[in-house]
């Protein structure tokens, strides 16, 4: 059998073919306009709205309102975690240089629970598992269970 020539590409029965560009341009046309978009708001900075503006707050009247000091705490105790695990890790690491890591958690930790019942339930409950997470790495680290 010869092949001689092929019309058109083959498609599911009972659509019509799709167009290769859309009425607004294909792939490659968008990519360019976006790109250029981006040229043109990195020249003029102050033409370009920044990611702050286009963020607006949520405001609920059943929305408690989110200590920004809680959530720094919480995420430096979650910073300190990552640097605790990757300290674990390191293999050139002994024990005794990674307990100063475990004490600034443990410190972090406690000035953050204090302050957790007057946030709302979603940041509480982080929190608490934060904590949790931290207490038993400590018992872990003190009872000796990353010895070897």
């Amino acid at each position: 059998m010869e092949i001689r020539k092929i019309i058109g590409s083959m498609g599911v029965p009972g659509q019509s073919p799709q167009k290769s560009a859309e009425k607004n341009g294909g792939f490659d046309e968008v990519l360019k306009n976006k790109v250029n978009d981006l040229k043109a708001a990195d020249a003029n900075p102050q033409a370009a709205p920044s990611a702050a503006d286009s963020v607006l707050p949520i405001q609920s009247p059943g929305l408690a309102q989110v200590n920004g000091a809680q959530f720094h705490r919480a995420n430096k105790v979650l910073d300190l975690l990552d640097n605790y695990a990757n300290a674990l890790r390191d293999p050139k690491r002994t024990l005794k240089s990674i307990e100063p890591i475990l004490q600034q958690l443990q410190e972090e930790v406690n000035q953050l629970l204090p302050e957790a019942p007057q946030t709302d339930e979603g940041l509480r409950n982080v929190i608490n598992d934060i904590a949790v997470t931290a207490k038993v790495e400590a018992v872990k680290f003190h009872r000796g269970d990353y010895t070897s």
